[in-house]
């Protein structure tokens, strides 16, 4: 097995967890959304069909769950994302420390790659506890499209420069 063997299964695992996870917030999102009459279905399930409100806030609750579980395999692809990256070097930094005779600075640069900044972004708004199911799915369809390429973002090299000298 070859570096190169392993970035591709790291790669691949977390494309499938990105999809799966946009299934299962699809799920989520179905279980919100509202039938023709204005009621969802988990409203239909109680003691009243309610309100188009009551039964919008009760269809989030129930979907909850599933946004969990969506959120989960979210942040393990982007772990799987970020390990990959990091063996291809495209998730790293560069840094050097020279010395002077009265301080001393750093010089480098951090690289992340497009999966990584896009993964811990969405993962990240993914965990907001308000965002709702639609949110939510819309954050991971964010995701499943830049694993596939459709969104053209790119690896991103930020410098670093730092120093600091001691006055006598």
């Amino acid at each position: 097995m070859t570096a190169n063997d392993v970035v591709k299964s790291f790669s691949t695992s977390g494309t499938i967890l990105d999809v799966t996870a946009m299934v299962v917030d699809s799920i989520a999102v179905g279980v919100v959304a509202p039938v023709p009459v204005g009621v969802t279905p988990i409203a239909t399930l109680g003691s009243g069909p309610g309100g188009p409100i009551e039964a919008y806030l009760a269809g989030e609750l129930v979907a909850k769950p599933l946004l969990l579980v969506g959120n989960i395999l979210a942040t393990e692809a982007t772990a799987c994302t970020m390990i990959s990256e990091s063996i291809t070097g495209d998730l790293g930094t560069n840094i050097t420390v020279q010395s002077a005779q009265n301080g001393f600075s750093v010089i480098g640069n951090l690289s992340i790659g497009s999966g990584s900044a896009v993964g811990l972004a969405t993962t990240l708004g993914g965990w907001v506890p308000i965002v709702p199911s639609w949110g939510s799915l819309a954050l991971q369809t964010l995701t499943v499209a830049n694993d596939f390429g459709l969104l053209g973002v790119t690896k991103k090299e930020i410098p670093i420069k730092f120093s600091t000298f001691v006055s006598e």
